[in-house]
């Protein structure tokens, strides 16, 4: 059945009316199987740039590496490393290309090493457990990700979040920051972004320890002593809105409060720092954190303000709000956002694009433009926004995908000189977390390899790599043997898929579909 929901319309409005809701429309989200993607553009040729204008702005890729180690019985998980690594591209970069590769950079044989230490640490815990009655085993892992929060001509930081666990009672996790310098590349340090250290040091301290006074209850008695002792080796990086301060799980609160983040604005040291690691430059992508005031030039010179507010007026529900320059638009009740990058170009155009989850994972990416001060839409789509690209001109999305089995997807889309979302590919390059075991074919399998027709024999597994979601998705055998493709017919109100007319369901033994 489809799912009908309100949905609030934002764009072509002055914030100046936006005080009351704006009307509400009804709006149908695409069923299993329907394409997920509302955009009316062709695709680009593949290979084709994002956008000449882009030259001379650096481009930043993502790619997560995954390994898992099973025991001896060939059931029993182990260990699973997953890891993002980093890659930057654009003329004019070398130094901070090389910087970004030796800094954020990882290999797939990284990964599988450090898959096989953890691996062999495991095993004695587990054969330890298989002789106690009451023990269990949880497989060890460790979880990394990286994710843009700054990127111009000059300077790239990047958030980088990680968990552990190698037994006991819990794991451990936390927040940092790698900011680097694109001209020389230079790993920065906060004293490398001060014209007066001494000075930013003092104002950074009372800014934070303010902030925090609003959430003593959720930190140690003694936590103001902690900052004091803590603040100038604490990990940090730069987003939109200033310097965030990450403070680990027992630096000044409880395991249970996680990585508590503190963000000292621009605006309050701008005094103590050099300029040209001010968030002033002309063309920039940066992060826009949740309740937090990211500032940026309008077309006539003059300083705005945008920023999204979540407010919980009751225990049981909550709203969101889109601010600009102190005026406030209700985005609607019991949505929530996840991600928010400001686009800002030489010419002055500027773009907010955000994503929130509508219910259950629906999640819609927006891009309005609010070079003047107001907030106007141009484009929507039924995505959520990724980690897999960020660029002046581009931006990553995630998909979820329902072709053999419910998957989640990434693609690279230009970010348009109107606003608009284009996709710079062909196909939705599908997330696989455990590649070792794949789909269990049960029935001889049509396939076409190297443009000529053949079969997978029953019996053999595979795993779907890609899909246009329109009618073909890319396989290879999980022995790597045989890769090509899968022609499939999606049919109007009929959730499965269908194979030379006979229903996917009888080719796999299982098909993992969400819900």
């Amino acid at each position: 059945m489809k799912k009908k929901i309100a949905l609030l319309l934002v764009g072509m409005m002055l914030l100046s009316g936006c005080a009351q809701k704006v009307d509400e429309l009804s709006r149908e989200f695409p069923d299993v199987g329907e394409s997920v993607v509302e955009s009316t553009a062709d695709h680009p040729a593949e290979g084709q740039e994002a956008s000449e204008s882009e030259k001379g702005f650096p481009t930043v890729k993502i790619e997560t590496l995954s390994a898992v180690r099973y025991a001896e019985d060939g059931e029993t998980e182990l260990a699973e490393i997953r890891e993002d690594t980093v890659t930057l591209s654009g003329a004019g970069f070398e130094k901070g290309t090389e910087a970004v590769e030796r800094l954020l950079g990882r290999t797939q044989d990284d990964v599988e090493k450090e898959a096989d230490g953890m691996a062999a640490d495991a095993a004695d815990h587990y054969e330890f457990t298989k002789g106690e009655e009451y023990s269990y085993f949880t497989p060890y892992f460790s979880h990394s990700e990286c994710e843009v929060t700054r990127l111009d001509a000059r300077v790239l930081s990047v958030r980088q979040k990680g968990y552990d666990f190698t037994g006991g009672a819990h794991g451990y996790g936390g927040e940092w920051g790698t900011t680097i310098d694109l001209e020389s590349g230079l790993k920065l340090e906060l004293p490398h972004l001060m014209e007066d250290i001494a000075g930013f040091w003092t104002k950074a301290e009372e800014l934070v320890l303010s902030e925090l006074a609003e959430r003593k209850d959720e930190l140690f008695e003694d936590y103001q002593a902690s900052v004091s002792q803590q603040l100038e080796n604490t990990a940090w990086y730069l987003d939109g809105a200033g310097i965030e301060f990450c403070f680990s799980p027992y630096a000044i609160g409880p395991y249970s409060a996680g990585t508590i983040v503190v963000c000292v604005p621009y605006a309050e040291v701008a005094a103590y720092m050099k300029p040209e690691y001010l968030n002033t430059r002309e063309e920039y992508v940066v992060q826009v954190p949740q309740n937090e005031k990211v500032q940026f030039a309008r077309k006539d010179g003059e300083t705005a303000e945008v920023g999204f507010e979540n407010r919980t007026p009751s225990e049981y529900t909550n709203e969101l709000f889109l601010i600009l320059d102190g005026q406030e638009c209700s985005l609607g009740e019991n949505i929530w956002m996840y991600e928010a990058y400001l686009f800002r170009r030489a010419d002055g155009r500027t773009f907010l694009v955000y994503d929130f989850d509508w219910a259950s994972d629906d999640f819609e990416t927006v891009v309005c433009e609010v070079t003047e001060g107001t907030v106007n839409d141009t484009d929507r789509i039924w995505a959520s926004i990724g980690k897999s690209s960020v660029g002046l001109y581009r931006l990553g999305l995630a998909f979820s995908i329902q072709v053999f089995g419910s998957s989640s997807s990434n693609m690279d889309y230009q970010l348009t000189e109107d606003g608009k979302l284009e996709p710079t590919e062909e196909r939705y390059e599908i997330i696989r977390w455990d590649e070792s075991e794949g789909l269990l074919l049960t029935k001889d399998l049509p396939v076409e390899v190297d443009g000529a027709q053949t079969v997978v024999p029953a019996g053999s597994r595979i795993i779907v790599i890609a899909t246009d979601n329109e009618g073909i998705a890319w396989f290879e055998t999980v022995d790597g043997g045989m890769a090509g493709t899968i022609r499939y017919e999606r049919r109007e109100d009929d959730y499965q898929l269908y194979i030379d007319g006979v229903s996917e369901y009888e080719y796999f033994e299982d098909l993992p579909y969400a819900g």
